[in-house]
């Protein structure tokens, strides 16, 4: 379960997730604070929406955003701060060339999909 966390969370969320998931997202989100970046979880099991990847009904991933600047330095330090904690965190954008100008400002390439039909672009974070 999720409640009782304190992890920032997008109301009308399910409230499930893998217990070391969530130990892990508790760790990333003490490191993010201390980056000044503001984030929350936008997506966690239950999904609302469709999803392609299994990890949406097992609870092993969730959706997040960046609620403060959005830019290649901020998507950089949250991958940095995510990995740091075991995890596998995917920026997902809707166009190549929007995937493109991320990897020329220095989003490691790896860490960057584009995905087309997402609403909009969010991190997949996978434990």
């Amino acid at each position: 379960m999720i409640a009782g966390s304190n992890l920032p969370l997008k109301n009308g969320l399910g409230d499930q997730l893998d217990s070391g998931l969530i130990e892990s997202l508790k760790r990333l989100d003490g490191e993010l604070k201390k980056e000044n970046i503001v984030w929350q979880v936008t997506e966690i099991w239950r999904p609302t929406v469709t999803h392609q990847n299994d990890c949406h009904r097992n609870g092993t991933c969730i959706d997040a955003n960046i609620r403060s600047q959005v830019n290649a330095a901020s998507i950089i330090k949250f991958i940095e701060l995510a990995k740091a904690q075991g995890l596998r965190p995917i920026y997902e954008v809707r166009t190549m060339q929007e995937k493109s100008a991320l990897i020329n400002n220095g989003v490691p390439a790896a860490n960057v999909s584009q995905v087309t039909g997402i609403n909009a672009a969010h991190f997949s974070v996978y434990k």
